[in-house]
């Protein structure tokens, strides 16, 4: 005989069930878009609907309502229904849907709100409105910001005189308005544990799903926000470089992986005139610079083995000697190097060449070379002196182009060695001595160069050849030779020493003399401990100086401030001109930036004076100086020159007649 089932020892769940059938939707209702609309900002900083899809929990709590007959939603501190399942027609029909009992729902809400930030992990509660509710908080990366709600039913039969007295004082009809109380489920007590376990721990569970999204995507939005920035800076940095290259006085093409020249600056066009569009490629540009084809064959030889030397071993590019036709026809003679600036994203690199100008050194040192050629066939032509020196006797003997040479009359010289000697400038008489004796003594032969002080004062360079004759014991009997006139060679190759390291308008030393001191002075610092300093100087309006006056102005101006600069340094300083208006100063010796700068202002106050032209004009400009530090800024010279046009720029940028400092 089957056995009845065992009578169980808890309740039921419910006392009286819920009507699903008449349960509707509050996500859509009216009084829930209102809230929502509000736009308020969450207290917490986390937006709960950027993390969690609640499309997809809205089909959970349904489910979720099917199964355990309750209502289940996720509210937020505004109110606002986030996901939920139905709810008891009595509360969308009637509580929320009227004024006065909406804000009671409001109220409770905010009430509960409260108990969650005091730490509880879930409250038991009556709402204003009579129905009892459960709810249990979400906290995310320690953040309250929203709660799970479970409820709209009641744990004890309805106090039916409470709802009529609700009833009359919202107007609610009587019949439909305890119809939809009747609906509302009766929740064993005992089970009451049970949901509010089971709240905890879906509460737990959505704060966790929550917690790995919000993480993520902050991870996300750091990630993103670092890739703009970067992008940003990298940006901005390019269009400092660009204005950089666009505005230096030196001709600068850019060239790419594949030959397309990409960017030629305005000093190019200027130098070549030649347009970006007429020179597209490298082979388009060295059919135009060098039309002759076997020089044209020589020159890209040349130029394209240098550049596979310097990628394949990380060399420096070897700066190449190139003679360019322009557009007009004259021929420029340039000083070519390139260097790697990087390319795109995955790419190879793009160049950068840069052309310097040396077509007036290259003319100067011809011009000069020829006069030299001149001077050496007049001197070998006759203008030689020959003496001859009685050794044993003491006596020297003179012909007539001797005392020329040394700028005398024949009654103003006795004959005696000492006399003689006497002429040699001071600083020179200990070497010739010291070669003398050594051809006196037959250990090589007396050729050298010395200089005489004339009468009058004035200095002279002569050189000096003879041969010495020994008797059979090996004394010397006497010395014969010759002298002739290098002075004027001398001051050619003066000249030409001036024009490869000095700065033909101004007189201040040049790049490659600057390059060499810096060198000089960074080494001496590494020994010494010190600090080396550079000033990197770029006149303001000085454009508009060469457009209204003309370029005689302009040079003149350039003089001036080359003089101005000078006063404001110490013997040991070196100023010097890039070219165009950039000027940089050497300090080989400083305290610190401070000392640096102070040197800088001193130069700017005096920059920023009015300068007086021979006709009374002014000329009214100021400077924009950089100033950067070996070794706080760079470590070798290069970087040292980088870091001062940087800072240069910046002042530039920031309103120009100012100093700014390397950071």
């Amino acid at each position: 005989m089957t056995q009845p089932l065992p009578t169980p020892e808890q309740p039921m769940f419910f006392v009286r069930p819920s009507q699903l059938a008449q349960m509707r939707d509050p996500l859509h209702a009216s009084w829930n878009r209102a809230l929502a609309s509000r736009d308020a900002t969450p207290p917490s900083g986390i937006d709960l609907t950027q993390l969690i899809d609640f499309s997809k929990m809205n089909e959970v709590f349904a489910s979720y309502l099917e199964v355990i007959g309750l209502p289940v939603a996720v509210i937020d501190f505004n109110g606002v229904v986030l996901a939920s399942s139905n709810w008891q027609r009595l509360c969308m029909e009637y509580h929320r849907n009227h004024e006065g009992t909406l804000s009671r729902c409001l109220e409770s809400d905010t009430s509960l709100s409260r108990q969650m930030q005091d730490g509880t992990n879930y409250a038991i509660y009556r709402c204003s409105n009579g129905l009892t509710d459960c709810a249990s908080p979400i906290i995310v990366d320690g953040q309250h910001i929203a709660n799970l709600f479970i409820g709209q039913f009641f744990l004890q039969p309805p106090d039916l005189a409470y709802f009529e007295g609700q009833r009359a004082q919202f107007g609610f009809e009587r019949d439909s308005y305890f119809k939809a109380l009747a609906e509302v489920p009766i929740v064993a007590e005992e089970r009451v544990p049970s949901i509010l376990k089971m709240l905890v721990g879906f509460a737990n569970l959505l704060a966790t799903q929550s917690l790995a999204e919000h993480r993520a995507r902050t991870a996300y939005l750091d990630v993103e926000r670092q890739v703009i920035e970067r992008t940003q800076a990298l940006a901005r940095s390019e269009q400092r470089m660009r204005a950089i290259i666009e505005l230096s006085p030196i001709p600068k093409a850019t060239v790419t992986a594949d030959g397309h020249i990409s960017y030629v600056n305005a000093a190019f066009s200027r130098s070549f005139g030649f347009t970006l569009a007429e020179v597209a490629t490298m082979d388009a540009f060295w059919t135009r610079v060098l039309p002759e084809p076997r020089a044209r064959a020589a020159a890209v030889a040349t130029w394209c083995d240098r550049l596979n030397e310097s990628v394949a071993k990380g060399l420096p590019f070897q700066p190449t000697e190139l003679a360019l036709t322009c557009q007009d026809g004259d021929v420029r003679t340039v000083i070519a190097e390139t260097v790697s600036i990087g390319g795109e994203a995955g790419g190879e690199d793009s160049r950068l060449i840069v052309f310097y100008d040396i077509t007036q050194l290259k003319r100067a040192e011809s011009a000069l070379r020829e006069a030299k050629e001149r001077v050496e066939a007049a001197a070998s032509a006759g203008i030689v002196g020959i003496w001859d020196w009685d050794v044993v006797n003491n006596r020297l003997v003179w012909d007539q182009v001797m005392y020329k040479l040394y700028g005398l009359r024949e009654g103003d010289f006795g004959g005696a060695f000492d006399a003689w000697a006497a002429s040699i400038h001071p600083d020179d008489r200990a070497h010739v001595e010291r070669e003398i004796q050594a051809a006196l003594r037959g250990e090589r032969e007396y050729a050298l160069e010395f200089r005489v002080l004339w009468p009058d004062g004035s200095t002279h360079y002569l050189k000096a050849v003879s041969q010495t004759t020994f008797d059979a014991q090996g004394k010397p009997l006497h010395m014969m030779g010759v002298n002739y006139d290098t002075t004027a060679q001398k001051e050619i190759q003066l000249q030409l020493d001036k024009l490869a390291y000095y700065d033909l308008l101004t007189g201040l030393p040049n790049r490659r003399l600057l390059e060499d001191r810096l060198q000089q002075a960074i080494a001496l610092a590494q020994r010494k401990r010190r600090k080396v300093g550079v000033l990197f100087i770029d006149l303001d309006r000085f454009k508009q100086v060469n457009d209204l006056h003309g370029h005689q102005a302009g040079d003149w101006l350039l003089k001036e401030v080359a003089k101005r600069a000078k006063a404001c340094l110490r013997a040991s300083d070196t100023p010097s001109r890039l070219g165009g208006d950039e000027f940089v100063v050497l300090l080989p010796d400083v305290l610190n930036m401070d000392d640096a700068v102070s040197v800088a202002e001193k130069i700017r106050a005096s920059l920023a004076l009015p300068f007086t032209m021979d006709d009374g004009q002014l000329l009214d400009i100021s400077s924009s100086i950089g100033v950067a530090l070996y070794p706080d800024q760079a470590d070798d010279a290069r970087k040292l020159l980088m870091c001062g046009d940087e800072a240069m720029y910046k002042a530039k940028q920031g309103g120009r007649n100012a100093v700014v400092a390397c950071a």
